[in-house]
């Protein structure tokens, strides 16, 4: 009996199978040529770079976990991952944690792999297109070229496709237990990603349908529910007392500010304080906004104002130009369309001198920078987001088809679209850029439909082919 039928269902015989309700197993050669795949990719990293890679936001959970360490919340990093770095840095130093740090990243990959086995099992994916789905994620380097990083991306991937695997059982048969371990489980993802706060709408609406479907109490529900939020709002209450505001990171309030100069909102007369009017003025008549080479905001973020004195600013700026900021919001959504699905270092061709001379004929793997990452037939692998949407739409459309043909609902199928879906509108609404990094953890849903949808159409146009046979 496996641990979770052991603790959620500890009185229903079927669980007393090696695997809940004995689905059948992935096979073991699958099994040993994705772990054989992540090994010799995790060796090729070492023997290129000798360890992970630091570039973006890495050196900034070293950071987190030194300000963890004094009992205080970090500014800029929520604690899960940065306690996972910074244990690992305690006791293997810095470079020690940076060989380890990529193979554990692959064991969080592996680990959704597997559990992504099961979701496509639920959904009658079948067992070719399964197999195929899942050697896709692993020879599209966009779906893993961020384990490669000391980054929160891979553990927050494991946690949704987790909590996806959970569901698939919940509906199966319902248990208190198992919705309390989702609820601890959505609390760790967004203390992970602040991106995944959705999870704690889209969760409960789903366990009340099950518990509809099934005439149970709801009081179980209201349990679950509680548990994110109670923890999220005790975690938002230490931001607020540290830091004096209630916001589960600083760089929400960098993403709108460079947002706002992106669009060209943020001018000296639209200031209130005199000081800060003054310390900007210069910035504005140095550049009054738009998208310009060298990433100049990011480094005014940094290193001119503070955060409290660019929230001011931020909050200056959107009382006068509310209206410009949505349409500039609308635009942005209509920009992202062409963006990489993935992490692409060439996103920003076009804006810098050096980054364009460094990556403009780079092959992924040869003429790195040193502390760089794998990302081997770079040019070929760029999957723009609008085709993403449009396998979300053709996996809705197929769902929404049997929905009115069976009328139930197909509560598990719906919310894996309503978790990619969700996770796009937020990523583009609070990021003005790098959308595919940000999407990272729920990129692989994209197989996972894209497998579903393949599946449904050849079995229809095998079905329609076996009837016409017949009726001839």
């Amino acid at each position: 009996m496996s641990l979770l039928a052991r603790f959620c269902y500890p009185d229903d015989p079927q669980a007393r199978g090696g695997r809940f309700y004995n689905p059948p197993p992935m096979p073991r050669w699958l099994w040993i040529t994705l772990i054989a795949l992540a090994t010799a990719l995790y060796i090729l990293q070492l023997a290129i770079f000798s360890k992970g890679c630091l570039r973006m936001d890495s050196l900034s959970y070293y950071h987190a976990w030194e300000t963890i360490k004094g009992i205080h919340t970090d500014p800029m990093r929520t604690p899960v991952y940065a306690i996972v770095v910074g244990v690992l840095y305690e006791i293997l130093g810095k470079d020690g944690s940076l060989i380890i740090i990529p193979a554990l990243n692959w064991i969080f990959y592996l680990m959704s792999l597997r559990m992504l086995w099961d979701i496509n099992q639920q959904l009658r994916v079948k067992r070719f297109l399964n197999i195929l789905s899942l050697l896709t994620l692993m020879l599209i380097p966009g779906f893993w070229v961020l384990v490669n990083f000391s980054m929160a991306e891979i553990m927050a991937m494991m946690w949704v496709v987790m909590l996806l695997w959970q569901m698939q059982r919940y509906i199966i048969r319902p248990s208190d237990r198992l919705l309390y371990i989702q609820g601890g489980v959505i609390s760790i993802a967004i203390l992970t990603k602040p991106l995944l706060i959705f999870l704690v709408i889209l969760y409960p609406i789903a366990w009340l349908i099950v518990r509809h479907r099934r005439k149970g109490s709801f009081s179980a529900v209201i349990k679950a529910t509680l548990i994110p939020v109670v923890i999220c709002v005790g975690y938002l209450y230490c931001m607020y007392h540290t830091h004096t505001f209630a916001m589960f990171t600083a760089a929400n309030t960098y993403n709108s500010y460079i947002s706002l100069r992106y669009a060209s909102l943020i001018t000296p007369q639209d200031i209130t304080d005199p000081g800060l009017r003054e310390r900007f003025t210069p910035l504005y008549d140095s550049i009054p906004g738009g998208r310009v080479p060298g990433g100049p905001y990011w480094q005014e973020v940094t290193a001119a104002f503070s955060w409290p004195e660019l929230n001011e600013i931020c909050q200056d700026a959107l009382r006068n130009h509310r209206s410009e900021y949505n349409r500039a919001i609308f635009h942005r959504f209509v920009e992202s369309l062409h963006c990489s699905q993935f992490y692409s270092a060439k996103e920003d061709d076009g804006f810098c001198p050096d980054h364009d001379k460094h990556y403009g004929s780079w092959d992924g793997i040869s003429n790195n920078l040193t502390g760089g990452y794998i990302y081997p037939f770079y040019s070929y692998t760029q999957l723009p987001l609008y085709v993403g949407l449009i396998i979300t739409l053709a996996y809705i459309m197929l769902w929404c088809r049997r929905w009115l043909n069976t009328g139930r609902l197909p509560l598990f199928a719906a919310l894996i679209a309503a978790v990619y879906i969700s996770a796009y509108f937020i990523t583009i609404y609070g990021a003005p850029d790098l959308w595919g990094r940000i999407l990272t953890p729920v990129s692989p849903l994209l197989v996972v439909m894209a497998a579903f949808i393949i599946s449904a159409t050849t079995g229809y146009i095998r079905r329609r082919y076996h009837k016409s046979s017949m009726n001839k």
